[in-house]
C-alpha cells in the first residue's frame, strides 16, 4: 500500500517539482491560448469570395504550430464577436485599434490567416501627438 501511494505521489507531483519539457521542446508556443493586447489596422478582407475582419500588425506574431512548424503572420483574422458587437465596431474599419483576445492556430477552411485572435474587445487608439525632441 505504501508503494502504491508513493508511486501516485511521484506521478502527480513530478510536474510540480520541475519541468519535464523545456520551452524549446514544447510543440505549442506560449503565444497560443494566452490573452494578448495587439495594436494594428482593422480591415475587412476577402479571400476566395469569403469576407472576414482582420488586424494588420506592424510586427509579425511568431509562434509554433501543434505539429512543431513555425508560424509567422502580420495579419490575424478576428473571430469570436457577435453580430451586435460587429455593428458597433464597423465604424473602426480602416483605423488603428487595440484588440484584446486569445490567439489560436487556424484549423478550418474558414480560417483565412495562419493565426486567429478570439477577440474580447476592440478599442480605437486615440491620435497620439507627434514626438518632440527635448
Amino acid at each position: 500500500m505504501k508503494t502504491y501511494i508513493l508511486i501516485l505521489l511521484t506521478i502527480f507531483l513530478s510536474p510540480i517539482a520541475g519541468k519535464t519539457q523545456t520551452e524549446e521542446d514544447s510543440p505549442i508556443d506560449k503565444n497560443i491560448g494566452r490573452i494578448h493586447r495587439l495594436e494594428g489596422l482593422l480591415t475587412y478582407e476577402s479571400h476566395e469570395g469569403q469576407f472576414f475582419y482582420a488586424i494588420n500588425l506592424e510586427n509579425p506574431i511568431k509562434t509554433t504550430s501543434q505539429n512543431g512548424e513555425p508560424i509567422i503572420s502580420k495579419q490575424l483574422q478576428i473571430a469570436g464577436l457577435t453580430p451586435t458587437q460587429w455593428t458597433s465596431y464597423k465604424t473602426l474599419i480602416g483605423t488603428e485599434v487595440r484588440i484584446q483576445g486569445k490567439l489560436m492556430e487556424a484549423e478550418t477552411r474558414y480560417h483565412f490567416t495562419p493565426i486567429l485572435v478570439i477577440t474580447h474587445a476592440i478599442n480605437p487608439i486615440p491620435n497620439q501627438p507627434p514626438l518632440t525632441e527635448e
